[in-house]
């Protein structure tokens, strides 16, 4: 809804209470990783939402990092995978693959492909067993988006 961090921190005390939850830490730290989870997933889905109106003219999708020092090692080794949007990779490893992950996909076409000098991941390459952070299994663009409009088939 636009809600700024501010307004989720002065939320944040009724919010927990209401949710019955409980954390570890101060409450600013915990509200601002709160706040940045459920915006990542919120993009994600409307980021899955995108890429299944488009797939059609660009099929497949690359995993992206920042690619600086503060990525993880798993997440670093995806960096380039391209695969057909349809693929089961894309169940488990839709970005955001962790707390604080600033991974994403792009949406691309054949052309994009060729013109980008990049190739379609082989299907048995060892990067795509590697497993998402713990407790990160799913497409959670495709569960928000599930979510979000209702539907259990958001794909």
């Amino acid at each position: 809804d636009g809600t700024t961090l501010g307004d989720f921190r002065k939320a944040y005390d009724r919010i927990v209470a209401d949710a019955g939850w409980s954390f570890g830490g101060t409450p600013g730290w915990h509200a601002q990783l709160v706040f940045r989870t459920n915006v990542a997933i919120a993009t994600a889905a409307g980021r899955w939402d995108q890429i299944q109106q488009v797939k059609d003219s660009r099929p497949y999708l690359r995993y992206v990092t920042v690619h600086d020092d503060r990525v993880r090692p798993e997440h670093r080794q995806w960096h380039n995978v391209v695969l057909p949007v349809a693929h089961p990779f894309w169940n488990d490893h839709f970005p955001p693959n962790g707390f604080n992950c600033r991974c994403h996909v792009q949406s691309l076409s054949e052309a994009d492909i060729g013109r980008y000098g990049l190739r379609l991941t082989n299907p048995s390459d060892e990067r795509l067993k590697l497993p998402p952070d713990k407790g990160w299994g799913g497409n959670v663009g495709k569960a928000g988006l599930a979510l979000a409009t209702g539907s259990m088939n958001a794909d």
